[in-house]
């Protein structure tokens, strides 16, 4: 996994030097961090700060991962301006936690001299957490979606609370440096934090209002009309709802109430329909595979065999008996 590509900008008198996020620690005594390669594509990281005043910090970002960060005391506020026009002011406090993403952003931390700051954070690749929710983010929020999907790139944040469950988890990576193995807790418990985080954002997201309008219901069979027409290069979710002029909420929701399925499970869906009826008329896999989209033969094996628990050649065999 990249490192996290994080620079700050920190004034000292007449001086003023850019260095890594993290180098802060030593020009803000007394601070301690630990940072943890758990695996390729996760990385846990625990900065505590004691600054002895409050500290403004200009940050600037390129490259960035998907971190999942969790406030166990103190209080800070940031500033946030990335790309496409997001901006964001969030003031974080003990008990806050969060999943964003970042890349290509500016702005200033503000860090409050009154109390110890403890973060905890999580910085996971986009391939690392995809490959254990593929199947299971009906009800993830729709920013998450397209970046483990499309990887589109565009900034999000997503705060919420840190729930006793956190807390408890989030205390044994903290407190239990001697458990051995240690590094075989730390990821199990990494897990079960992201776990937990992803599971509360989801519920908000699936309780928000489900008021359907007949416009956004026109706008999901318009939707619909265009996957069927480009079903081997279909617009990436941004644009689809650009082109029907509806928010990525709505349009996943008007083609719940719609289509029984979100957008990306639709279209999921509809060209394994297409790629049996195409078996069953002799087509090959290989040709099949190009032509709805899929980005290899094995690609369209894998899917096919998840959803009808048989491989396309075996099925086409059996079809022709």
């Amino acid at each position: 996994m990249d490192d996290y590509n994080f620079s700050v900008s920190i004034k000292l008198g007449k001086r003023s030097l850019k260095l890594p996020l993290f180098s802060l620690s030593n020009k803000i005594k007394k601070a301690f961090k630990e940072e943890i390669e758990l695996r390729d594509g996760l990385k846990l990281i625990i900065t505590e700060y004691k600054p002895k005043k409050n500290i403004s910090v200009d940050f600037s970002i390129e490259q960035a991962p998907l971190e999942f960060a969790f406030c166990l005391s103190g209080s800070m506020s940031v500033e946030i301006f990335s790309a496409n026009n997001f901006c964001n002011f969030l003031e974080i406090s003990a008990g806050t936690c969060a999943i964003f993403y970042l890349p290509n952003s500016k702005g200033k931390l503000f860090l409050n001299g009154k109390d110890k700051i403890l973060v905890l954070s999580l910085h996971t690749s986009v391939d690392y957490f995809k490959k254990f929710i593929e199947n299971e983010i009906e009800y993830f929020p729709e920013n998450l979606k397209e970046l483990i999907f499309s990887k589109s790139g565009n900034p999000f944040v997503i705060t919420s609370k840190i729930n006793p469950s956190m807390k408890i988890a989030c205390t044994q990576i903290t407190d239990n440096y001697s458990t051995v193995p240690r590094k075989m807790l730390l990821e199990a418990k990494s897990l079960e934090l992201m776990t937990l985080l992803i599971n509360q954002i989801s519920e908000k997201f699936q309780v928000a209002s489900s008021h359907i309008s007949d416009a956004d219901l026109e706008k999901a069979r318009f939707v619909e009309k265009i996957i069927l027409e480009n079903i081997a290069d279909v617009p990436p979710l941004a644009e689809l709802c650009r082109i029907a002029d509806i928010t990525h909420t709505r349009l996943n929701k008007a083609f719940k109430q719609e289509f029984g399925l979100t957008v990306f499970d639709y279209l999921r869906n509809k060209r394994l329909e297409i790629a049996k009826q195409m078996l069953e008329n002799g087509n090959n896999v290989t040709d099949i595979s190009y032509e709805l989209g899929y980005s290899s033969p094995a690609h369209l094996s894998r899917e096919f065999s998840k959803k009808y628990g048989i491989s396309p050649k075996k099925y086409q065999k059996m079809a022709k008996n």
